[in-house]
């Protein structure tokens, strides 16, 4: 009986593995057809996860010596790894530095952040010079203006019903701009004489939303699109780059994704969703840094969890007069 009960777990388990499996290699090709509506759009989002559960099917097919199977799968996985490759065979071109070099920090620091207090310690330790944070609760904000990292900052933008926050240590020239739907704040900051425009945004999710998510990528492309260079935004999107929404972004505002030649970085979850049980595997780049065409990208990393859903993602570009179109792509 212990015996017959053994096998019935083990084919449980081997059928149940090739179900996921099976479900892995479909959503992968449905992700394809984001054009198509909002459900095979949402699909894209997961193409990490698929890669690495067809990585587990190979494997178990090629230890089983089951070629056929091995081969399927292998197709699927080569399908896959062609959308994900390119972030990192993209190396960004060697080129005289730019006269005006900053570092960006964004974070969705999450409305059920416990530890404020982190968000803080972060900021301190790396030091950047133009901070996103969006899901800003008036208690978490309330606790970092208080902190000397917060205070060191010399401009300090708050949308209250956005929560969004962009602080910056360098001056504003003229007044910030703000929006709904997604929420917004657009900023102009003077870098040594040079002027760049940044663009804080946090968007919805692309889930039931009867196509809104689409509509609002298409209002921020165009509004991106009539600011003049250089320009950078940062954001929750809420989205991977394989959107063919969050692409509707990309190209009328000629914007350029700072992953390419830096791989992609996932920033969420770092807790299991709706739960404070920490996740230490994010498999979703939901956050973004987007520049115009004249900024070169040096260098884009995750920083460590500080009690938010997401992880923190710094970015260091350089700009300035005389960069050539697609200036470090």
């Amino acid at each position: 009986m212990k015996e017959n009960a053994l096998v019935r777990i083990c084919k449980i388990m081997r059928y149940g593995s090739i179900g996921i499996l099976g479900l892995a290699c479909l959503l992968s090709v449905l992700a394809f057809g984001g054009s198509w509506g909002s459900a095979c759009d949402l699909a894209s989002q997961f193409r990490l996860p698929y890669l690495w559960i067809q990585s587990l099917g190979l494997m178990m097919f090629l230890g089983c010596r089951q070629w056929k199977w091995a081969g399927v799968v292998m197709v699927f996985l080569i399908v896959g790894a062609s959308q994900i490759l390119p972030f990192y065979g993209t190396e960004p071109l060697k080129m005289q530095p730019l006269p005006y070099r900053i570092r960006l920090l964004q974070l969705n620091t999450w409305a059920s952040n416990r530890q404020p207090q982190r968000i803080a310690d972060l900021i301190a330790e790396t030091r950047p010079d133009v901070v996103a944070l969006e899901e800003l609760t008036a208690e978490n904000y309330r606790v970092l203006k208080a902190q000397p990292a917060i205070q060191s900052f010399l401009v300090q933008i708050r949308l209250e019903s956005g929560r969004l926050l962009l602080l910056s240590r360098y001056p504003l020239v003229g007044k910030p701009k703000f929006g709904a739907s997604p929420p917004w704040v657009q900023a102009k900051i003077r870098v040594d004489g040079q002027i760049l425009t940044v663009v804080a945004v946090h968007t919805g999710r692309p889930i039931g939303d009867d196509g809104q998510y689409g509509w609002q990528m298409d209002r921020l492309g165009r509004l991106v699109a009539q600011i003049p260079p250089p320009v950078v935004v940062l954001g929750d999107f809420n989205t991977g780059p394989w959107s063919a929404a969050f692409n509707r972004l990309l190209r009328p505002a000629h914007l350029h994704n700072t992953q390419s030649g830096f791989g992609v970085e996932a920033t969420y979850p770092t807790f299991i969703p709706k739960t404070q049980i920490p996740w230490p595997l994010p498999f979703l780049p939901l956050d973004h840094a987007l520049v115009s065409p004249d900024v070169q990208v040096l260098k884009r990393w995750n920083g460590p969890p500080v009690g938010s859903d997401h992880l923190p993602m710094l970015v260091e570009v350089a700009f300035g007069s005389g960069a050539p179109l697609g200036a470090g792509w």
